[in-house]
């Protein structure tokens, strides 16, 4: 179950949220969350997985493989992670 505080203000651009532009089934829109990119090693292999954690109702109609544009950076969808709270992580794939 959701919390019903608003969370927009943890996600605020003016501190460490940033601007996020998805394209989903023909629909643009615009999400505020915080990017992560945060280095992995898994199995002696290694690299950064990024990430998007946002309000979840900002991004309940996008679709995994849905593109994603961050600080000019384009990005694909690979899953979406709500923790029940009300927050959703998306976890996205650089695109070549």
């Amino acid at each position: 179950m959701a919390f019903t505080e608003d969370l927009t203000q943890y996600f605020d651009t003016n501190d460490f949220g940033v601007e996020a532009s998805f394209t989903s089934s023909g629909t643009a829109y615009t999400a505020k969350g915080i990017f992560d990119n945060l280095y992995s090693e898994d199995l002696s292999v290694n690299g950064t997985v990024p990430t998007f954690t946002c309000v979840e109702s900002d991004v309940t109609n996008l679709a995994v493989d849905a593109v994603c544009t961050i600080n000019s950076t384009n990005y694909i969808v690979r899953a979406k992670k709500p923790d029940g709270t009300g927050i959703t992580m998306l976890v996205l794939e650089k695109s070549i």
